[in-house]
């Protein structure tokens, strides 16, 4: 897979209520992610950076066109996404927080 996309519809309520999974699987494995521009992508992706956000046709045919033409671009961006995916999503990343620390604490 070189390019994820997310065409959730924008203002339906059942698709505003998904979470980023399928951002940070494909980041997870350095896939750039094209997805709708909602409250929790918005969150998740650094629009540019480490993923792309369309709210309208015309975007998504821009930003796909971005990523279909420009390997590099795709390169790049999905390994920002990676990153991303790696430090904020994995269990790794939560290694430091007291929650975990107890549970390892009363495990021995």
């Amino acid at each position: 897979m070189d390019i994820n996309i997310v065409p959730l519809e924008l203002g339906n309520p059942f698709c505003e209520a998904k979470s980023e999974l399928k951002f940070f699987e494909a980041g997870i494995v350095g896939v750039p992610t094209v997805a709708v521009a909602n409250r929790t992508f918005s969150e998740a992706i650094e629009e540019g950076v480490d993923g792309f956000l369309a709210k309208d046709t015309q975007q998504w045919i821009e930003k796909l066109e971005l990523l279909i033409l420009d390997a590099n671009l795709r390169k790049e961006m999905g390994k920002k996404a990676r990153g991303k995916a790696s430090s904020k999503y994995c269990t790794k990343a939560a290694d430091n927080k007291p929650y975990y620390d107890y549970l390892r604490s009363k495990v021995g």
